[in-house]
């Protein structure tokens, strides 16, 4: 499920900022797109490219950090309310998320994070 997340987010967001490029251009055709890949980045349209393929990894990358924090929120607070940390391991467990990340969170509950 975060994989899905993290991949869907960092389609979109490229999307969005291309679409707002192109809406800004006032043109159509061929040449909307030649300016708005233009105006994205340094170097023309090669540059406008890799400009949005940075925007997308760094989105990706984001996405993974911002979902592992929410379930690290989640946690701390199950744990502020009295729950053991094996109850909150269970509950990991039953998480629809990478075994990956529900080691990484298992870690962190079992160092001072929470």
């Amino acid at each position: 499920m975060d994989i899905i997340i993290s991949v869907l987010s960092a389609e979109a967001i490229p999307a969005g900022v291309l679409y707002h490029a192109l809406r800004a251009t006032g043109l159509h055709g061929g040449a909307r797109y030649t300016t708005a890949f233009s105006a994205l980045g340094p170097g023309g349209i090669a540059g406008g490219l890799a400009t949005l393929a940075v925007i997308q990894a760094l989105s990706f990358v984001l996405s993974e950090e911002v979902i592992k924090y929410l379930y690290l929120c989640v946690i701390q607070q199950l744990y502020k309310e009295g729950m053991q940390l094996k109850e909150i391991s269970n509950i990991i467990d039953n998480y629809p998320i990478s075994k990956e990340m529900k080691d990484s969170l298992k870690k962190m509950c079992r160092c001072d994070y929470i």
